[in-house]
């Protein structure tokens, strides 16, 4: 996959969209994987992100304002690092179910939100039939 970042890309969506809790998996993996550097080597490649969505997820982004709200739930950690994980979303409601998701084992959280451009949106995933604005904040 070294050679081919677009199959890269392709391995890793599956393996995210696949995931409820990809966070989690990364930390306890024996092989360290650091998920912004990979986004952002293939976004230095000249990666056409865009072209490798699927339709319905180009209609989404297609339909996004220029400029937009985007909302974040988090476990305590990720709040107090600032460190952001790159899924956001357009529903605050939603964000909220992610502080206090269930695999993440925390009392407590936080929500973060931040209005961005949409040129600046890496991608969108479409994962457990929602959308999700992969963005590296």
């Amino acid at each position: 996959m070294k050679n081919n970042l677009i199959l890269a890309h392709e391995v890793f969506r599956e393996v995210y969209c696949a995931s409820d809790n990809i966070y989690e998996q990364i930390i306890k993996s024996v092989i360290s994987f650091d998920l912004k550097s990979f986004l952002n080597l293939l976004q230095t490649a000249k990666i056409d992100f865009y072209n490798l969505m699927r339709a319905d997820e180009k209609v989404y982004f297609d339909n996004l304002p220029n400029d937009f709200n985007v909302y974040r739930g988090m476990n305590e950690l990720e709040k107090k690092n600032n460190d952001y994980g790159i899924s956001w979303t357009l529903s605050k409601k939603e964000a909220e179910n992610y502080i206090y998701f269930d695999k993440n084992k925390v009392a407590k959280g936080g929500l973060a939100n931040k209005q961005i451009c949409k040129k600046d949106i890496l991608t969108i995933f479409s994962v457990h039939g929602k959308k999700e604005i992969i963005y590296i904040m």
